[in-house]
């Protein structure tokens, strides 16, 4: 027996040597002859081309490894390489594309934009299919009116015939059109008309007198002296005056630590601002899958035009539920890092990390998937929109009139005490709106005290790598250091360049328009400046490439040609940098193996076309984890396959541009 035992280990043992010995020598030979990536066969490999990898996040103008080839498996990049190495690499089942020259580079990262505000009323949008019916939202006052004086009794008139109309307890709520009417002579446009010209926008030290409410012609009182029973809303641009009821009931949608001051901007009032209607509409007027359809429409039409990954303020978290919702059915397309705003109700969870102290760092920590992730926290904005943003300029360098509309020092310090509590707490301050000079400083003194409080030290600052958003009319050349002290980011909105340079020379002159979008300057003053939108794009990503090189506008006028930049800095602000603002260096903005495979066949080389033809650069085709979100059909018919995704807004505008440049002889 003992024999049996002995001979059957000893065979055994034998059998499993010569089991090694064979598996053993057949890795060496398909190492021998196979490149060792192979594990399995690559999904897809591109070659004839130029593969621009961007995998250089050096201040300079060097775009990094090129390569003629590339290899993706999975949702990954495997290799770049020469034809023949990456060729390799291709098995039976392998999709092969023949670049025949053309260029191959990262996706675009948008670091701001509202992508899901845009979905429904950016130019050029149109209703996707199977909608359910959407609620009554903010239907527009029908009658022609010249002055405030006319327009107010119509207001009046309009909630109580409504109210006359619908039962208690529903909704009353329109809009006045945003062009503004005349009152003293002058025009005034609707939401300085509403904050100052009415005083509806009050200090929080500041209790007016029944007697004092009654008189204004529009507040909360005279909305709850006409519909004391229903939730009345009368939305103006961005500010608007609600009833109590109105006004009980959104204050109850906001849960957290802290309540957005621009939810319900002056209570005594009724006067709301920005982040009430964008929470109204993403919570109450849309229906859940209309917005599902709506944002994954959007999604695909910016895909269409090069950005495969963008970062935004969220307020709604129906909003997040539905990119979640997109995300869990294979649907969602691009990538989506958010900052919920303070103050209102996606804040749960930097509130839940607040918790966990100074330690935590979203740069370190990825609260989210490949797909949907936390960048940091911020508030709907610190200052308004041009011409209301908040400056250091006073009279005489700029007029009474233009000081007397920018928006008060006092609403800033409102706006920024909900920062705080979490700056203090250890979070990362991102995804804010700050556009005027004045409100960066405040910025830059709050999150220095805020930090200060809660035991941080310069470094630890320096670590969070917090953000300032727009660039409209900051940074000076004295906060441009002040940003590289801290670690800062600079996210920045080339239309600035094109949208308000006319008017802030007239107004504030042209040292003030230095300040716009200086991407020079921050370039060169060590501050990582990297690259926004915040618009609905129509005339495609290239065309805020051309902006940033070129400064020139759709007519032809040049803006501070010293801030230009190089093509190579441009694109850089779009990929590689702009991965350090939406905490993903690791897997986005370069195409290196390991990395996620997010990439732009284009139409034409980028990086050699005369400067002036940037714009009219586009994608081919626009890939996302390996997978194709969009396929130009003329280019899809080209390799032999369908076309994908929708076709982008672009194509006019740069149909126009190329025939321009032909008869310039360009």
């Amino acid at each position: 027996m003992n024999m049996i035992k002995n001979i059957s280990f000893k065979f055994s043992i034998e059998t499993f040597l010569a089991i090694v010995f064979v598996l053993t020598t057949s890795v060496l030979y398909a190492q021998n002859n196979l490149p060792s990536q192979i594990i399995s066969y690559a999904d897809t490999v591109l070659f004839n081309g130029k593969i621009v990898s961007m995998d250089d996040d050096g201040t300079n103008t060097n775009v990094g490894t090129t390569a003629q080839a590339m290899a993706v498996r999975n949702d990954m990049v495997l290799a770049l390489g020469t034809n023949a190495e990456i060729q390799a690499m291709a098995g039976p089942d392998t999709a092969r594309i023949d670049l025949k020259g053309r260029t191959v580079v990262p996706g675009m990262i948008d670091t701001h934009s509202h992508l899901f505000e845009y979905a429904s009323r950016g130019a050029g949008r149109t209703k996707p299919a199977d909608m359910e019916p959407s609620l009554p939202g903010w239907d527009r006052m029908a009658g022609e009116y010249e002055t405030w004086n006319q327009i107010i009794p119509a207001i009046l008139a309009e909630v109580k015939k409504r109210a006359a109309a619908q039962p208690p307890g529903t909704r009353i709520f329109f809009r006045i059109p945003d062009e503004g009417y005349e009152w003293e002579g002058k025009h005034v446009t609707s939401d300085p008309f509403v904050r100052y010209t009415l005083g509806l926008s009050l200090g929080k030290d500041v209790v007016l007198t029944d007697a004092q409410l009654r008189a204004k012609p529009l507040s909360v009182y005279k909305m709850d002296e006409i519909a004391p029973n229903h939730f009345v809303h009368v939305r103006f641009r961005n500010d608007g005056i609600g009833n109590t009821n109105m006004i009980e009931f959104i204050k109850n949608l906001n849960y957290g630590p802290v309540m957005d001051p621009g939810v319900v901007e002056t209570e005594q009032t009724g006067l709301t601002s920005n982040s009430f209607n964008r929470i109204m509409t993403g919570e109450v007027f849309e229906p859940f899958m209309n917005q599902v359809k709506w944002y994954k429409q959007e999604n695909q039409y910016v895909a269409a035009m090069g950005m495969t990954t963008f970062s935004s303020n969220v307020r709604s978290l129906t909003q997040v539920a539905a990119y979640r919702y997109l995300e869990a059915i294979g649907e969602i397309g691009i990538r989506f890092g958010f900052g919920p705003s303070s103050g209102t109700a996606p804040q749960v969870l930097p509130s839940v990390l607040a918790a966990m102290g100074a330690q935590f760092n979203p740069q370190d920590v990825r609260f989210g998937s490949k797909y949907m992730w936390y960048v940091g926290t911020g508030a709907k904005a610190i200052d308004s929109a041009y011409p209301h943003m908040t400056t250091s300029m006073e009279p005489p360098e700029i007029t009474q009139d233009v000081k007397d509309r920018e928006f008060s020092t006092e609403n800033v310090n409102d706006m920024l005490e909900i920062v705080d509590y979490y700056v203090e707490k250890g979070n990362r301050f991102t995804s804010t709106h700050i556009a005027g000079d004045g409100a960066l400083d405040m910025v830059f003194k709050s999150l220095e005290e805020a930090s200060t409080r809660g035991g941080l030290s310069l470094e630890d600052i320096r670590s969070k790598r917090h953000a300032i958003d727009h660039c409209a009319m900051n940074p000076r050349p004295d906060q441009i250091e002040q940003l590289r002290h801290f670690n800062m980011i600079a996210s920045c909105a080339p239309k600035y360049i094109t949208n308000i340079s006319d008017e802030v020379t007239l107004e504030y002159g042209e040292q003030y328009l230095k300040w716009s979008v200086p991407m020079r300057s921050l370039i060169d003053g060590g501050v990582r400046a990297v690259f926004e939108i915040d618009e609905p794009v129509t005339r495609g990503l290239f065309w805020y490439m051309d902006l940033m090189v070129n400064r020139q506008d759709i007519n032809g006028n040049v803006w501070v040609p010293e801030e230009r930049i190089d093509r190579v800095e441009a694109y850089k602000t779009a990929t590689i940098w702009a991965t350090e603002y939406v905490g993903r260096k690791s897997d986005l903005g370069s195409l290196e193996p390991g990395k996620l495979a997010d990439y732009l066949i284009l139409n034409k080389d980028y990086f050699s076309v005369p400067t002036r033809m940037i714009r009219t650069v586009r994608p081919l085709m626009t890939v996302v984890g390996g997978n194709t979100v969009y396929l130009d059909p003329s280019f899809a018919s080209e390799i032999g396959t369908e076309a994908v995704g929708l076709q982008p807004m672009s194509l006019e505008h740069i149909a126009i541009w190329e025939a321009e440049a032909a008869a310039e002889g360009n």
